[in-house]
């Protein structure tokens, strides 16, 4: 049995599958080989890209099967079918945020501070405006000393009697980065030993910017008391 599927001009196959069938690519992807047994059907799966196609151009691919009537059939009058749809324009270019954090030291005395360092970075290709980065700990604590860099304004909120809230807002042009850290002290310095304090948070909590992939923008961090 073969399967055939054309392509429409300006258009290049990058793959073809089917179970049991052997494809070549070509303006006319051709799938060979293939057995379907009586009452049951195959899947011919063929991916191509648009190399010189523009937006909003309207196209019909055309697919056949036993295209050589090798096969006697009652009837070939369903042995072809067209689908045609439009080509969308692509979408505008969006920034990429993510994160990378660290604590120091990764074990502490509970009545010693902690720092966490937070490295929010833009791989661009668009600049970030506006965006928020929003922390919390597990435990109450205290703020002991914070910076941050240009560009960026944080408020806290919380701490000793709370867990201690942190919102930072700034802005990133494209492929850069900037470093928050925060220096956080337990309100409990009988905490028992073992006890992990972890400082929790996402890049973009509000959703401002979009981008291609929000899975990167989360983090959690933790130092475990000595």
């Amino acid at each position: 049995m073969e399967v055939a599927v054309t392509l429409p001009p300006g258009f290049t196959a990058t793959g073809a599958s089917a179970p049991g069938f052997v494809c070549q690519l070509g303006p006319t992807v051709r799938c060979t080989g293939g057995y379907v047994p009586a009452g049951d059907g195959a899947t011919v799966t063929v991916s191509a890209v648009a190399a010189t196609v523009g937006a909003s151009t309207a196209f019909t691919t055309t697919a056949w099967v036993d295209p050589a009537n090798a096969i006697p059939e009652r009837s070939e009058l369903n042995n072809v079918a067209s689908v045609s749809t439009t080509l969308a324009p692509p979408p505008p270019p969006t920034a990429e945020l993510w994160v990378y954090e660290s604590v120091t030291p990764a074990t502490f005395p509970a009545w010693q501070p902690v720092t966490y360092s937070v490295s929010v970075h833009n791989g661009g290709p668009v600049p970030a405006t506006g965006f928020t980065v929003q922390m919390y700990t597990n435990l109450p604590a205290g703020l002991v000393a914070w910076s941050f860099g240009g560009g960026f304004t944080c408020l806290a909120s919380g701490g000793y009697t709370d867990v201690i809230q942190l919102r930072c807002t700034g802005s990133l042009g494209a492929y850069t980065s900037t470093t928050l850290v925060f220096q956080l002290k337990l309100a409990n310095p009988f905490t028992p030993s073992g006890t992990p304090f972890t400082l929790y948070g996402w890049v973009d909590s509000d959703g401002v910017i979009p981008e291609g992939n929000e899975q990167d923008n989360a983090f959690t961090r933790a130092a475990i008391v000595q």
